[in-house]
């Protein structure tokens, strides 16, 4: 058996290898340049018939996100299956219609993992202020979209121990944004300059004249309970700067 060479990437580039994988596709697909143009605009890819014909002849070369859109549009499912240059065009449309066997028989099918990003915000649970949600301090988590919690805007961790057992120190948390909680919801709380999780409780304020407003309509005291009964409840008062950020998902 003839063993097969090593790739070159020079010799890839000087033969303009990717151009004529593009050119190919699209031949193969019917499409016009004019179309696949048209047909790249819903991903987010403006790109003229000339530009095209460019990246087909190598004078420019897509980047990876356009690449993408490409392989999409053009049903390039696998683009090392066009660098098959021990096969001609008849093996590799073999080799396709193989492959469509295969995925159709359901027996090899590898289901397609999507992901999500979400933001983690580079500040713990009970430190900092609530000003964190309004900053750029914070990295993109690409994680699977089926472990994050729908309705999810973004991500932190607890510090502390204060929620334990429920929640560890260091755990990463998901929250959805919302300035409202019912009792008996986890929230993420700004707390006279203290970012806070806990349990949100309300409660028959004890003295009542501070809790009356204009109208005279009594107005519940609210509570922020901790899971660890070693720390006390934290008690909002009416002269506290209190907000609520968000709701935990877990």
């Amino acid at each position: 058996m003839k063993k097969p060479q090593p790739f070159s990437i020079a010799e890839a580039k000087d033969r303009n290898l990717i151009g004529h994988m593009l050119a190919q596709a699209r031949i193969a697909a019917g499409m016009s340049l004019a179309e696949l143009s048209r047909a790249l605009a819903p991903y987010g890819l403006e790109i003229t018939k000339s530009g095209l014909s460019r990246w087909e002849r190598g004078e420019r070369m897509p980047t990876p996100y356009q690449m993408m859109a490409l392989c999409r549009v053009l049903s390039i499912r696998n683009p090392l299956e066009m660098y098959a240059e021990d096969l001609n065009d008849a093996g590799l449309r073999r080799l396709a219609a193989y492959r469509d066997e295969l995925v159709a028989s359901g027996q090899y099918r590898t289901d397609v993992i999507e992901f999500a990003d979400i933001r983690l915000y580079d500040v713990a649970v009970s430190a900092g202020t609530g000003s964190f949600l309004d900053s750029d301090d914070y990295t993109l988590l690409h994680v699977p979209a089926a472990s994050v919690p729908a309705g999810t805007d973004y991500a932190l961790r607890v510090s502390g121990r204060s929620m334990e057992p429920v929640f560890q120190d260091g755990q990463l948390v998901w929250v959805q944004e919302t300035q409202t909680l019912r009792p008996g919801e986890i929230g993420i709380f700004s707390l006279d300059g203290e970012s806070l999780m806990k349990l949100y409780e309300e409660r028959e304020p004890e003295e009542t004249e501070e809790y009356l407003d204009a109208e005279n309509v009594l107005h519940k005291q609210s509570v922020l309970i901790s899971f660890n009964a070693a720390f006390a409840p934290r008690v909002i008062r009416p002269d506290s700067y209190f907000r609520i950020l968000g709701r935990v998902l877990r």
